[in-house]
């Protein structure tokens, strides 16, 4: 009897010049799209060498803009959406009807550690270093979910806000797949 394979922990891939990784589970659906980037391919030197996409840890800022539009190009220019994470359990939303959403109202990211949105195209980035991050899709009613959840935000059950925030409201059955991905 044959041996089955082992499907891969995550699938590493490459556009426009820039490595980035994907969940099996996740890549195989057409509604979504997702990439996992490491610190390489980008512009920041010394210890935010190189992908770095942070404003908020002592970088050039020229260079973060730039690590940010390199992402962006490999994404095929897609609309990055930031949020001024803290460390706490704030769920940000997105919704194509404006009702119960998170609007930027200035060139300064809301504060949040996790969004959730149903429009087409809006990436939701999370930026990582020893945290976790937790991506969710709901393939029945196309929304996402990416969670920055350090520790602060696991024991403050920042996970299962966001999936109560993915689920309202409630207008049909959906269906979540939610890989975690923790640094090693």
């Amino acid at each position: 009897m044959a041996a089955k394979l082992k499907e891969p922990a995550l699938i590493l891939n490459k556009r426009n010049g820039v490595a980035f990784f994907q969940f099996p589970n996740l890549a195989r659906f057409s509604g979504i799209q997702h990439a996992i980037f490491t610190r390489n391919c980008g512009y920041s030197k010394g210890p935010y060498k190189s992908l770095n996409v942070s404003f908020e840890v002592g970088d050039n800022q020229s260079k973060v803009a730039e690590n940010r539009r390199v992402i962006s190009r490999c994404l095929d220019e897609k609309n990055l959406v930031f949020a001024k994470q803290v460390h706490g359990t704030g769920v940000l939303t997105f919704a194509k009807d404006k009702k119960n959403s998170s609007e930027k109202v200035i060139n300064i990211p809301p504060p949040g550690d996790a969004m959730v949105t149903d429009i087409p195209n809006k990436y939701l980035v999370m930026q990582l270093a020893d945290c976790q991050s937790i991506l969710m899709y709901d393939h029945v009613r196309h929304v996402v979910a990416n969670v920055h959840s350090g520790w602060r935000g696991s024991i403050n059950h920042a996970y299962p806000d966001v999936a109560h925030t993915l689920v309202q409201p409630r207008r049909s059955p959906g269906c979540f797949h939610a890989p975690l991905y923790s640094p090693a």
